[in-house]
């Protein structure tokens, strides 16, 4: 059967090593392209106002975009991660750009993952196989977790995972109660990295 043939694959070649390398490889073309084609890969300027306001931060001016009036809008966990990055900006203004591509690919990649661990265990593995390369591959998804280098492409990996973690806990029905409080706990700080990640995330966390 078509299953059969899907998991004698997988075991020759391990799907989820397999889309992050071939992610983050296809990503190498525009992490080390020349920088007027780095700079028109980002398909928004909106990501310039995290961009800006991250190095800002990170060299001591404090959370502002023109280093006159403060600022707090932006969603905090990706800005956390644009912080670091930006410190680099002050030697070399594109390396941080092709930091950030790569970041998020290979956030990008292992939300993938994610999503084939989750559909293997709710579905088949075919399923699962056919939405990790959908989420890897597919224009629109990329195009709105990557390219836009705004706080989607870790919102959908803290959700993927979320996911994953309740699932685990709802179906795990031979666990002791000390690995269901383990389990809840790891979901709830996964709960918290969703809500930074992009705070109106709080109503999905809400429903759950």
């Amino acid at each position: 059967s078509l299953e059969n043939i899907v998991v004698k694959l997988i075991k020759k070649f391990p799907f989820e090593t397999a889309i992050i390398l071939i992610v983050l490889i296809t990503h190498c073309y525009v992490i080390f392209c020349p920088p007027n084609s780095l700079m028109s890969w980002f398909a928004t300027d909106d990501v310039f106002y995290y961009f800006k306001t991250a190095q800002n931060i990170a060299e001591g001016y404090g959370s502002t975009f023109d280093r006159i009036g403060l600022t707090n809008g932006y969603h905090p966990l990706w800005m956390l991660i644009c912080v670091p990055i930006f410190s680099l900006a002050k030697s070399d203004p594109i390396l941080p750009l092709r930091i950030v591509i790569a970041v998020l690919a290979l956030f990008h990649a292992l939300t993938a993952c994610l999503f084939y661990r989750l559909f293997k265990k709710i579905a088949s593995t075919t399923t699962a196989v056919v939405v990790g390369l959908f989420w890897a591959f597919f224009p629109g998804v990329h195009s709105i977790t990557v390219q836009f280098a705004m706080e989607t492409g870790v919102q959908a990996f803290f959700v993927a995972l979320f996911l994953n973690l309740a699932t685990n806990w709802e179906s795990d029905e031979k666990a002791s109660s000390r690995e269901k409080i383990i389990g809840l706990i790891s979901l709830s700080i996964a709960a918290v990295l969703v809500l930074f990640s992009r705070l109106d995330s709080m109503f999905m966390l809400f429903i759950f």
